[in-house]
């Protein structure tokens, strides 16, 4: 005779990814048409141990869709690179990048919307 079984899950993730990258500037408006910010690309692996790769950086941008909601919000990089509008710049990278402060420039997408930001590295360049 069997017992009752016992389950679980694990949402599993790289966890030697790199870690999340900071704002230094947040994203500010300096014109009708730009907006500058500077980010520094992660200088460690989100475990805490040292920055082991680092490929590609990604700064998106796109508009408000429903009132008070990022369009960014909840999902994974892959999706927001697919959002029908997103505007992206991809960033050569290297480990040697890591720590490095960058400057971010975006365009004025429409002005009197509200414009969101998203910025996320890798380490396999996708």
């Amino acid at each position: 005779m069997f017992s009752d079984p016992i389950h679980a899950s694990l949402l599993t993730v790289d966890s030697t990814a790199p870690a999340a990258s900071s704002w230094i500037v947040p994203p500010t408006q300096d014109s009708d048409t730009h907006i500058g910010a500077v980010v520094a690309w992660p200088d460690k692996d989100s475990d805490g141990s040292d920055l082991d790769n680092l490929k590609k950086g990604y700064s998106l941008t796109a508009l408000e869709n429903v009132p008070g909601e990022s369009p960014f919000l909840g999902l994974s990089p892959a999706q927001m690179l697919a959002i029908p509008g997103v505007q992206v710049v991809m960033y050569d990278l290297t480990v040697q990048n890591g720590g490095q402060h960058q400057a971010l420039d975006y365009p004025v997408l429409h002005l009197g919307d509200n414009q969101h930001f998203a910025v996320f590295t890798s380490d396999t360049g996708e």
